[in-house]
């Protein structure tokens, strides 16, 4: 059998082929739309929490019809011309119009009767971060985020129940500064995935994964009081509180800008301050790292 495109989607006069780089060539050539069509949805995808076309692996005859098919196009045509450069979509994306709106509903009764679904994207839709950028979230606030790229996988710690039966076992790396990476650096094991991220909807690494779920869960909310992860974080960001302000009051509007990217209303300071009668300040952390608005965008 020699090389060849298969037939059934090959451009007309296009059949044979001599060489790997040619066929990378067809796939992410100008005359090729199928390619930059189904990288810009999955773009869209990821950063309004579902595509412009519902099926991401399926542009066939058996998938959905796109929901805004011009727009899909000129994406498309964009990614395209500007060298299929990523970062260029990403860029495009947040920096619009319909990116930039507000999540909330106050004062839309029409809009929601029309578009329940929100396929017209007249607001932004709230959506729960994944479970790697929470985890990166709670390093970074902590002060603990090991920012080195490249290098080895790393091996955070686990509980010992998790790996029981797992064939070559878990060893976590000795150095606490190695395990504080970036999530994207955690081992990726098919038989084993990291219970943190497992419990916010890491995808099953034995299955392909066109689209992630967000659920919301009761094992979350527990693993969000409980998880050693958090328990650390709360300790060591209380530590930095500690280091960086010297009042109380000073500590709460911290902790509030550090987890929640704002200051503290009225009410929140002073319920903040009566928690800190009767609790250390590690818990006020714990707390914030519960509220709902620390694990969704809105």
């Amino acid at each position: 059998v020699q090389p060849a495109f298969p037939e059934v989607v090959a451009t007309p006069g296009k059949t044979t082929v001599t060489h790997r780089r040619e066929l990378a060539d067809w796939v992410a050539g100008a005359d090729n739309p199928l390619t930059a069509r189904v990288l810009v949805n999955r773009l869209w995808q990821h950063h309004f929490g579902r595509g412009l076309v519902d099926s991401p692996s399926d542009f066939g005859t058996h998938g959905q019809p796109p929901s805004h098919p011009e727009l899909l196009d000129w994406m498309a045509s964009e990614f395209i011309a500007k060298g299929w450069s990523l970062k260029q979509m990403h860029k495009a994306i947040v920096m619009s119009m319909t990116y930039r709106q507000s999540s909330q509903t106050a004062n839309t009764e029409l809009a929601r009767q029309v578009d329940p679904e929100n396929r017209l994207y007249w607001r932004m839709n709230r959506l729960r971060l994944e479970g790697e950028v929470i985890r990166d979230s709670l390093l970074a606030i902590s002060g603990q985020l090991n920012e080195r790229t490249g290098g080895p996988s790393v091996f955070p710690p686990v509980p010992d129940d998790v790996t029981k039966g797992s064939k070559g076992g878990w060893t976590a790396n000795r150095d606490a500064v190695d395990y504080s990476r970036r999530s994207v650096y955690i081992f990726a094991r098919r038989n084993l995935r990291f219970p943190l991220l497992e419990v916010f909807d890491a995808p099953d690494s034995n299955l392909s994964c066109p689209a992630r779920e967000r659920s919301t869960t009761a094992p979350q909310s527990l693993a969000l009081l409980n998880a050693d992860e958090v328990m650390i974080a709360a300790r060591t960001t209380a530590d930095r509180l500690a280091g960086m302000a010297a009042t109380i009051d000073d500590r709460i509007v911290l902790a509030y800008r550090l987890a929640l990217g704002r200051a503290p209303n009225g009410d929140e300071t002073t319920l903040a301050r009566e928690f800190l009668t009767r609790s250390p300040l590690n818990e006020l952390c714990r707390a914030l790292f519960n509220l709902n608005e620390f694990v969704y965008a809105e």
